[in-house]
């Protein structure tokens, strides 16, 4: 007899474990449109989802906008192993096509208003990233190449982040007017906000390092030199004055501080 009740309670253990397993292969494999129509009212219009097609496990999204912001053709894929360590986790990319941002990230959420984000890769034109950073003066225009080993958002809002970028071939609006060139961006967190180092690279139409400071609250800081090189057209060597007066050796120093409203920092 005791032989046969723990065979039974052996098998009514296995007969639950496949029951979960089952259970969980529907629900990943549910179409995400269904998801979304269950939990719309839930969501209380904070994200909103158009286009909706696959699954949970493996889905699209044509459009999703959330909080102000919106972005276009969202793929992803769940990474179930995640599951174990008590965290929701996916593969995500948007693809905006020949025109568009090129944008692969891993995902993950443990619970609460933080989202973490790892391998970042950005990849397209510098004006479509106006969209996403409102801040960003207009007229300047190039390719972007950004790569963050990770990015941290609170409330939607960039807490922490760590990485490196380049623009190819920029193009600069008020008040120089004129193609600069190639530059290099390198990304990091400090203690209250975030630090973008820029320096030129070989070949570009002027020398320039400089340090960017963003606080929390849209705050920014820039601080650096710049100097047109010796190739530079004369136009933009009159246009460099507006920034203010060279000094040592014609560089000109760069003191420009301020709030943006509306800043995703």
């Amino acid at each position: 007899m005791a032989l046969m009740s723990r065979f039974g309670g052996l098998h009514r253990g296995y007969l639950i474990l496949g029951l979960a397993a089952y259970l969980a292969f529907v629900l990943i494999n549910a179409p995400a449109a269904h998801l979304y129509a269950w939990s719309k009212d839930a969501l209380q219009g904070m994200v909103q989802l158009e286009g909706v097609s696959g699954t949970i496990w493996d889905g699209h999204v044509d459009r999703l906008a959330a909080q102000g912001v919106s972005v276009d053709n969202l793929n992803w894929r769940l990474l179930p192993g995640a599951l174990l360590s008590g965290e929701a986790a996916a593969r995500v990319r948007m693809d905006g096509g020949d025109a568009g941002l090129q944008v692969s990230a891993h995902v993950s959420w443990s619970g609460g208003e933080s989202v973490q984000l790892k391998e970042v890769s950005v990849r397209g034109p510098l004006e479509q990233l106006q969209r996403y950073a409102p801040a960003m003066p207009p007229g300047y225009r190039g390719n972007v190449t950004l790569d963050l080993d990770w990015l941290t958002l609170d409330n939607g809002r960039i807490a922490s982040m760590q990485g490196r970028g380049r623009i190819a071939n920029l193009y600069a609006g008020v008040p120089l007017n004129a193609p600069l060139g190639d530059f290099s961006a390198n990304l990091e967190a400090i203690s209250g906000g975030l630090r973008v180092k820029l320096a030129s690279l070989p070949g570009a139409a002027v020398e320039l390092e400089a340090t960017l400071n963003l606080s929390t609250g849209g705050g920014y800081r820039l601080r650096g030199v710049i100097q047109a090189a010796q190739k530079a057209a004369p136009q933009l060597k009159r246009n460099i004055g507006y920034l203010g007066k060279s000094g040592p050796g014609g560089r000109t120093p760069m003191n420009f501080s301020g709030v943006v409203p509306g800043a995703p920092w």
